[in-house]
């Protein structure tokens, strides 16, 4: 499993737009390929394609 988090006050994604075309930006990128690979490549497009959602939390409850 590879994960990336980002945690941001606002929304990341046009910042890393930006980004992408910059050759330090590509270059990791180009050396991440041999370790990283796309869930289902049939749908990948982007990065985007690759964004979490919570499937489960955890709070603990008062204690006792």
């Amino acid at each position: 499993m590879y994960l990336h988090l980002i945690e941001a006050e606002r929304d990341p994604a046009p910042a890393i737009a930006r980004l992408t075309s910059h050759p330090e930006f590509r270059g990791v990128s180009e050396r991440l390929e041999a370790y990283v690979s796309p869930y289902d490549p049939a749908t990948w497009r982007g990065p985007k394609d690759a964004m979490a959602s919570c499937f489960y939390r955890w709070e603990s409850g008062p204690r006792s």
